[in-house]
């Protein structure tokens, strides 16, 4: 296991940290920031992944809405992981049939193993640690990006936390998934990792809906995952908010093509003459 180094713990004030929590709910919860209710499913779904769970608010939407489903919930760090179990236990009237829901404290990888992870300082709030949802993964692999060489370290800080590590690959055939009906993948960049994996094992066929938010726009590993997304899956589409800052990718894939709903999307994809952005399966 990998030796995580221990940051200071800082005097976090209550008024930031209660404003964060509203924050995150309002986003994911509420707004459904994910679009997880504006999904048309192709079957009732089975298995719902939540990478990057944080405080837990797409899992009990995720719940909610799909009582039935089961819902694999990854957070590795323990300040999170104890608030995602709090919220959960909160809103149990919620989320009734919550013996589907499991979580695990680990870090999801693609290839290279996990070495650290880094809590980023943030400057509009109270210093380290007071975004939940800023913590990054740095891997051994120094191509990859975030590896300690393409990383900043003085702007960041080590912290120290036990932790198990698990690849995507590993997570489909442990828990025996046949396809991923909805897939929430928000990890601050190891989104590259998982899916050069994802990519190389062609598991993106497993993939059925996907919502992500994509980082590092700057970086050329931006251009070529959307390229491989556009071309692989059967239709996707990239979008930032105003500030640029957040960037979410949603994509799709059909079982089925010959089904109504795969029609429906093509003939409105050609209205619209963005034909590229929708890939015909041979």
């Amino acid at each position: 296991m990998a030796k995580i180094y221990q940051h200071e713990k800082k005097n976090k004030s209550k008024t930031t940290m209660e404003w964060t929590a509203k924050i995150i709910k309002h986003e994911v919860y509420k707004k459904d920031c994910y679009r997880l209710g504006s999904v048309v499913f192709e079957r009732k779904p089975k298995f719902i992944i939540d990478i990057g769970a944080n405080w837990g608010w797409f899992t009990i939407l995720a719940a909610e809405k799909h009582k039935n489903s089961k819902i694999l919930s990854f957070e590795p760090i323990s300040e999170n992981f104890e608030k995602l179990k709090e919220n959960l236990e909160k809103e149990k009237n919620r989320v009734k049939n919550n013996q589907n829901i499991q979580l695990y404290k680990k870090i999801v990888t693609g290839n290279n193993k996990a070495i650290t992870m880094r809590d980023p300082k943030f400057h509009s709030l109270d210093g380290p640690g007071s975004n939940p949802g800023a913590y990054k993964t740095i891997y051994e692999n120094d191509s990859s990006y975030l590896s300690i060489k393409r990383t900043k370290p003085w702007s960041d800080e080590e912290v120290k936390d036990s932790y198990e590590q698990i690849s995507i690959a590993e997570i489909i055939e442990e828990h025996d998934i046949d396809y991923i009906d909805f897939l929430k993948l928000d990890c601050e960049g190891c989104e590259y990792e998982l899916f050069e994996q994802i990519f190389e094992k062609n598991l993106h066929h497993k993939i059925l809906n996907l919502s992500m938010e994509v980082h590092g726009k700057k970086h050329p590993e931006w251009i070529e995952l959307e390229k491989k997304i556009k071309s692989e899956f059967h239709w996707s589409k990239f979008q930032s908010n105003k500030s640029g800052r957040n960037n979410m990718c949603f994509a799709k894939n059909w079982i089925n093509t010959d089904c109504d709903h795969y029609r429906e999307v093509m003939e409105a994809v050609r209205k619209k003459g963005i034909n590229n952005n929708i890939k015909e399966k041979k």
